[in-house]
């Protein structure tokens, strides 16, 4: 039995991790599962090829969204829809999709459409007198978390 500092418990025992309790599978790391002595409610999302640990109120930046089916770009204020959810935990169940979970969505709200920090990056060949220097800017969109339903 590990005691902290505080005389709390740990976090294996706090949260009654076992071998037999799915929980146990995921390495608990600070800030992962406890949030003001509960946990909080969380998903794991693949949007842009990366995938992302979110909570309800997050805003993260992610690859450009394109608009909608019919072409029209996407703005500040709209609604923004994730169907390609790999977890959510919610207190001790956790679901996990195989890849995906087909019934679970997230919904958020494009805060901001912009472009990153230029990257720059050079070519060149030795003994050849060839250098080219070439820069770039990738485009994200910063969207806030609104409700995760599984």
């Amino acid at each position: 039995m590990e005691k902290l500092k505080n005389g709390e418990k740990s976090i294996p025992e706090r949260f009654n991790l076992t071998l037999d309790n799915p929980l146990a599978k995921i390495k608990p790391s600070k800030g992962f599962f406890i949030y003001n002595q509960r946990i909080m409610t969380l998903a794991i999302i693949k949007t842009g090829g990366k995938q992302y640990r979110i909570k309800e109120g997050d805003s993260i930046k992610v690859e450009k969204l394109s608009g909608s089916p019919n072409g029209e770009a996407s703005k500040k204020g709209d609604k923004v829809e994730f169907d390609q959810v790999l977890l959510t935990a919610k207190d001790k169940s956790i679901k996990l999709g195989k890849p995906i979970l087909k019934s679970a969505k997230v919904t958020a709200t494009i805060e901001e459409q912009g472009r990153s920090k230029k990257v720059t990056g050079v070519k060149f060949k030795a003994k050849k007198r060839y250098k080219r220097t070439f820069g770039h800017r990738q485009a994200y969109t910063e969207v806030k978390i609104n409700k995760i339903t599984a």
